[in-house]
């Protein structure tokens, strides 16, 4: 056992990024009329958008 405690950031809620870019995506696809092209961008952005969001906390935390 060392001295120090090890602390291991987890992300409290991973998926809530693609659930935000699904319901935007639905919204946008409803209002042109096409909700399959809709959920197709939905879920694009809402992988960047968590992606985006991993890297932001691995650089705040300090960790490559």
């Amino acid at each position: 056992m060392s001295s120090e405690p090890t602390v291991e950031k987890k992300r409290k809620r991973p998926g809530q990024y693609l659930g935000a870019g699904i319901a935007i995506g639905i919204a946008i696809g409803a209002a042109v009329d096409n909700v399959g092209a809709g959920l197709a961008i939905g879920i694009a952005m809402g992988v960047a958008m968590d992606s985006y969001g991993k890297k932001r906390d691995e650089k705040k935390d300090g960790t490559p």
